[in-house]
């Protein structure tokens, strides 16, 4: 796999690409107009490869590390999810190992380190770590194999589903709220899809492991899933797709643990440094 790993930095006029340095743990900035030359982390999904040396010969020379707030490492158009796409967590909400798909605003997307914000109107929030896979080229009706070689790259993710809406009203909904989906906090670019075998997400809340799941114990493979998303919607160069949570959800558990004020979630994926987020649940909340 290539060591291409890029981030974003939060700033006033907006997000500032970066390469991650693996050695120093820290996103090196690139110049604001090589950033918009290469047309922003939009355009650099559409040919990472070639634009990775670019922003590479670029660097401003600062380097923010994990410790502050950064910016999603994707800007997408549409963002979508993948549900019961592990058996296991589809046995365990009662559900049928069917893979289904859902869209995500992009208004709920946020960066590592900010506050998961829970409104009044989501009484039951619920944590899924997942793998969330960024779509470098524009497919549509794409057969499996093509669907692969249009995958760029991937990064964490946690797909917040506030389970009451989810029965009340809808998935997309319930997973759709403002902040309700944090990525990042860098993004890693693939070779080939052969990269994506193996990759393993862990979820840890106030330190405690309560999710592990792998792409081998998906009901399908992730390029299978983008296949059949791409049968049901056109998929754009930066464009992400959740690609589902394993079992350990709060919501099956007995009792079910939601989402508190204050609890530190985490979710690590192969390869990647983990994307933290603390829950910050607004005044008369409990």
């Amino acid at each position: 796999m290539a060591d291409m790993v890029v981030g974003a930095v939060d700033t006033p006029l907006g997000p500032l690409m970066g390469i991650y340095n693996t050695r120093k743990g820290c996103i090196e900035t690139v110049e604001g107009w090589v950033q918009n030359a290469v047309g922003g982390l939009r355009g650099f999904y559409f040919n990472p490869h070639s634009v990775f040396d670019k922003l590479s010969k670029s660097l401003t020379g600062d380097c923010v590390t994990l410790d502050n707030k950064l910016a999603p490492p994707v800007s997408p158009v549409s963002a979508w999810g993948v549900g019961r796409s592990y058996a296991e967590h589809a046995r365990e909400m009662g559900m049928s190992k069917q893979i289904a798909f859902f869209s995500k605003p992009v208004t709920s997307l946020t960066g590592h380190l900010n506050p998961v914000v829970v409104p009044p109107v989501s009484e039951k929030p619920d944590y899924e770590g997942e793998i969330v896979i960024i779509i470098g080229k524009r497919i549509k009706n794409a057969s499996t194999a093509e669907a692969g070689k249009a995958i760029a790259g991937y990064t964490a993710g946690a797909d917040i589903t506030d389970r009451l809406l989810q029965d009340m009203m809808s998935w997309s909904m319930a997973k759709g709220l403002d902040t309700y989906g944090p990525v990042g906090p860098v993004a890693t670019i693939i070779d080939s899809p052969d990269d994506l075998d193996g990759l393993c997400v862990h979820t840890w809340l106030n330190g405690e492991k309560v999710q592990r799941g792998c792409t081998g114990d998906m009901i399908v493979s992730i390029p299978d899933m983008v296949s059949r998303l791409s049968a049901l919607a056109t998929l754009r160069p930066g464009d992400i797709v959740f690609t589902g949570t394993p079992p350990g959800v709060g919501h099956a558990r007995k009792p079910p643990r939601y989402l508190r004020h204050g609890d530190e979630l985490e979710v690590r994926v192969s390869g990647l440094p983990p994307l933290r987020n603390q829950i910050v649940k607004t005044p008369g909340q409990q």
